[in-house]
């Protein structure tokens, strides 16, 4: 009997904590709700708080509104903005083929940007070495000289230059020989030797003595040479004739 009646004093406890657990959380949730209720209660007091502070703002944007409207009532036009509208779908097409040739476009100036840096740098780099090697200032003495010729020279002459060019570049020619070279810088380093130690006058005695020495007489060689070849050829042309013009160049010169 006494065991039965623990038994029995046993089970309404374990119920009773059950309970209270299940009170204690309906009472949280309770909490949670009046929480949420509370949060959504402030959120609406603050919405309505906006819409009134929103109202009269809104009320003077219809008003300006309906005075531009009122405004341009007589330069509005229902049918223009529907044909507007008509307009702007049908040209859709047309704007979408631009959108993609932008975007192409896009992408090829951002292909071609690197090499447009590699080019911008290698035309730097070559300026920068024409301008140490002197090209610029030959192009400008080119440009100086050219002034020259059309201020000194009128078109006949230039003319019979530019007939003449071929038989000019052959004497150009013959003259760039190293032989021919050799003796002109001979005779300038002479020249330009008079300047320091002038020469000193000759009698007839002395241009009689001069006579055998080895160097004077082989500059007198040297030049009756050339007075024997010049005498020869006196008659003769020494140059070849310059080449005819053609078709084209008979037309340039005609007109």
């Amino acid at each position: 009997m006494a065991g039965t009646t623990s038994a029995v004093a046993s089970a309404p406890r374990a119920g009773d904590a059950d309970l209270r657990e299940e009170i204690h959380s309906l009472h949280q949730k309770i909490d949670r709700l009046t929480d949420q209720i509370g949060f959504l209660h402030d959120r609406g007091r603050v919405v309505d708080e906006f819409t009134a502070e929103l109202n009269p703002i809104a009320k003077d944007a219809m008003a300006a509104v309906t005075e531009e409207l009122v405004k341009l009532e007589h330069e509005f036009n229902t049918d223009e903005v529907v044909h507007l509208l008509r307009r702007t779908l049908q040209s859709t097409p047309r704007f979408v083929w631009m959108l993609d040739q932008m975007q192409s476009l896009t992408e090829l100036i951002q292909e071609f940007t690197p090499i447009a840096r590699e080019l911008m740098s290698s035309g730097i780099e070559a300026l920068d070495q024409a301008e140490r090697r002197g090209y610029f200032r030959l192009a400008k003495g080119a440009a100086a000289m050219a002034d020259q010729i059309g201020e000194h020279f009128d078109q006949k002459d230039i003319d019979a230059l530019a007939g003449n060019f071929a038989t000019i570049m052959e004497t150009l020619k013959k003259l760039t020989q190293p032989s021919v070279l050799a003796l002109a810088s001979t005779a300038v380093s002479a020249v330009q030797g008079l300047d320091q130690k002038p020469p000193t006058p000759l009698s007839p005695w002395g241009l009689f003595k001069a006579m055998g020495d080895p160097d004077i007489q082989q500059g007198l060689g040297i030049m009756m040479d050339v007075l024997r070849r010049v005498a020869h050829q006196a008659t003769q042309p020494v140059l070849p004739a310059p080449p005819k013009a053609n078709g084209a160049c008979k037309q340039l010169n005609g007109k």
